[in-house]
């Protein structure tokens, strides 16, 4: 047989899938959690299971779809009949169409798995055909674990002889159970029937006793159906009674934690609350003074030059102030500083000029018609007035020098008061320009407010941490003040179920010890006045010492009896069974033992590289190998290296599957068996798996890459 196609829908994690195979060694590759086993398990679900709507078949629904799934399997069979096996687990139907049509029975279904895979039973193929993974890593413990798992298989997996051994065997140890060893509680068929006999030869004994002892058991009957009662009603008060207290006290207890975590909650919040007010408050103030929290260290360093700044003009206006008005007193209080004119003696020295022109005449022009004597006094008069304007010009020269010294001083004083002045307004305007962002009218005021910013970004903070700490790191506040509501909630619900048991009186502890002992005494009383009932009414149902009763109860035993012959005689048939079974299963076993061995020396031999060649395989197929290293000597699985006992294995897998399908060649499904193996090792067993894929399909699934080149078909999941 070999698989061609397959279709999925809904089957797991694929809405859809398709993908098709070809004859030789094909290779499912992909990483972890691409589907491979998912694929893997389709097969076999497609091949051997039949829809019915079990709930085991939910586990492969598609995780986000509502239906159930399909599968589609297309294969062939030698000679080149076409065949296609559809199940759809929704419907629960299935259909197999061939070369003669289509099929939609069961029988048709079995009859074409049956010739595709030489077998219909799903165990036996994923016992066999089916190599997992998960078998190579069962195997850890050694010789013991092959064994059985070889056992296993050869048997035709967990639901072969050995089950039907263990159910045999169950089975007579059932009907020993109280005949052959001690069983007081829990008799078999056997015992029972035996003390069923010896109760009715009880009865007959009391029939044969006569009347009275039967009224005599009416009225005892009576009377002990009265005291069951009686004991009843009182045993339920009592019970009722006891659960009432019982449920007091856990309530209570209950009621007491619940205000104990109330009260711890509380006390959470109001800190919470207080530290929220604290964070709000220090916001509220904070955004007050927004302009100061955009300042970095640059402005701040900006408007403290600028300060500084401001100070140093500040300070050279005072000075030049002080300077100037020091100048200006001196102008005033200085005798002889104020300036004088000039007029004065510039008019007398013209006077005098005029007058020595008008004397100096006489002489230069003789026709004047004045005295020469005249122009001689004129002409003195003019020299002394001239010398006189002289003098005092250079007396008010002198005088002016020093007044012009003062006035220069206080000049420059001035203009450099008014540069100071210009300077110090620039400043002003610099630092107020700067101040103006911050919200803050003056450097005293900006030198507050950081005060007064800082404290608040202070206690923000630590109301922060405190809020932080009572919270903890994954709760929010609305999330604690609704564990204080359900809280809240449950302690009063409590109180209420507590006011509605609050009518029942309280009990002290003397008094709840004494009501379970009564409880426990009238439990016991009641046991066995119950087992008294029913004595009597057995004893009270007999309606007299008559013949016909008697022979009705010898009947019954006569009929308990020959059951007992029959229980015991079928007692034998199942130990001879499971005598034969043995021996059909340790004849089975030798078989498989003398065919197995040939083919597993052959495979052991090309999936270790010659390294070992020879096993001894028991009658329990416990496998041993021929140690070369060892003069050939047989070492058991536990000596070999996990990888080793893995190639053993799969090489007794290989060899039983030769075994059993001898006359059919289904696929043989590979889920990554190579993992343990060394390179050189893996190697040896992908070419054995491609000289395989002559004569059978093999499809691979691995992650690994480097398989890829070995196989004649590769298909990528992703």
């Amino acid at each position: 047989m070999q698989l061609r196609r397959i279709l999925l829908k809904n089957f797991r994690r694929f809405p859809r899938f398709k993908r098709n195979f070809t004859g030789g060694f094909n290779l499912v590759m992909g990483p972890n959690e691409s589907g491979k086993s998912t694929l893997q398990d389709a097969i076999v679900q497609g091949l051997l299971d039949r829809p019915t709507g079990k709930k085991a078949e939910m586990k492969h629904k598609a995780w986000d779809s509502d239906r159930m799934y399909e599968i589609e399997i297309q294969y062939i069979l030698p000679g080149g009949l076409e065949y296609t096996i559809r199940k759809d687990y929704e419907k629960g139907s299935h259909e197999v169409i061939g070369p003669d049509g289509s099929d939609d029975s069961r029988e048709g279904l079995e009859r074409a798995v049956e010739e595709a895979l030489g077998t219909t039973s799903q165990a036996l193929f994923l016992n066999t055909a089916c190599i997992r993974q998960d078998d190579m890593d069962i195997l850890g413990g050694g010789q013991d674990e092959i064994a059985s798992r070889l056992q296993q298989i050869v048997m035709g997996g967990v639901t072969g002889v050995d089950q039907v051994i263990v159910s045999l065997k169950q089975k007579i140890s059932d009907y020993e159970r109280g005949w052959m060893t001690s069983a007081p509680k829990n008799p078999g068929p056997v015992k029972v029937l035996q003390n069923e006999i010896d109760e009715v030869e009880d009865q007959i004994q009391e029939i044969s006793a006569g009347v009275e002892k039967r009224e005599g058991a009416r009225d005892e009957l009576s009377e002990a159906r009265e005291m069951a009662s009686e004991n009843s009603e009182k045993l339920g008060t009592r019970k009722d009674a006891i659960e009432s207290h019982e449920r007091r006290l856990e309530l209570k207890e209950k009621l007491e934690d619940q205000n104990r975590i109330e009260n711890e909650l509380q006390d959470k919040l109001d800190r919470l609350n207080q530290a929220e007010v604290m964070i709000k408050a220090a916001e509220t103030d904070l955004q007050e003074l927004s302009g100061l929290s955009a300042l970095d260290d640059e402005k701040k360093d900006a408007l403290q030059n600028a300060y500084e700044e401001q100070r140093t003009r500040s300070v050279e206006v005072a000075e030049q102030e002080k300077l100037l008005s020091e100048l200006e007193t001196q102008v005033e209080e200085v005798p002889g500083v104020k300036k004088r004119s000039y007029l004065g003696p510039i008019i007398l020295i013209i006077l005098g000029l005029i007058t020595g022109i008008a004397g100096a005449l006489p002489f230069l022009i003789p026709d004047l018609i004045y005295d020469p004597s005249l122009g001689l006094i004129l002409l003195f008069l003019g020299g002394a007035l001239t010398t006189a304007g002289l003098v005092w010009f250079l007396f008010l020269g002198l005088s002016n020098r020093r007044t012009f010294g003062i006035q220069g001083q206080v000049q420059t004083a001035q203009a450099r008061y008014k540069q100071g002045q210009k300077a110090l307004g620039q400043a002003d305007e610099e630092l107020q320009g700067l101040l103006e962002p911050t919200g803050c009218d003056s450097w005293e005021s900006y030198q507050e407010g950081l005060v007064r910013y800082q404290h608040l970004e202070g206690e923000r903070a630590k109301a922060e941490v405190a809020r932080d700490a009572i919270l903890g790191p994954d709760v929010t506040p609305e999330e604690l003040r609704e564990q204080r509501r359900q809280l809240s909630r449950e302690r009063r619900d409590t109180e209420e179920e507590l006011e509605e048991i609050a009518s029942v009186p309280e009990m002290k502890a003397l008094e709840y010890a004494k009501l379970r002992s009564e409880v426990h005494n009238l439990e016991e009383e009641l046991k066995k006045t119950q087992e008294l009932i029913v004595r009597l009414e057995a004893l009270s149902e007999v309606e007299g010492p008559s013949l016909e009763a008697l022979y009705r109860l010898q009947e019954r035993e006569d009929a308990l009896r020959r059951r007992l012959d029959l229980e015991v005689e079928r007692h034998e048939v199942y130990k001879l069974t499971l005598d034969g079974i043995q021996q059909a299963r340790d004849e089975t076993m030798r078989n498989a033992q003398e065919a197995l061995t040939p083919q597993l020396n052959t495979y052991l031999e090309r999936l270790t590289g010659g390294r070992y060649t020879q096993a001894v395989v028991g009658e329990d197929l416990t496998i041993q190998v021929l140690h070369p290293d060892k003069g050939d000597e047989a070492i058991g699985m536990d000596e070999l290296s996990l990888g080793t006992q893995d190639q053993v294995y799969l090489a007794a897998r290989l060899a039983l599957i030769d075994l059993i399908f001898q006359g059919a060649q289904p696929p043989l499904l590979m889920d990554d068996p190579f993992v343990k193996f060394d390179p050189e090792r893996r190697v040896a067993a992908l070419e054995l798996c491609q000289d395989l894929a002559a004569d059978r399909q093999i499809i691979l699934f691995t992650c690994h890459e480097h398989h890829e080149h070995y196989a004649d078909h590769v298909i990528a999941l992703e």
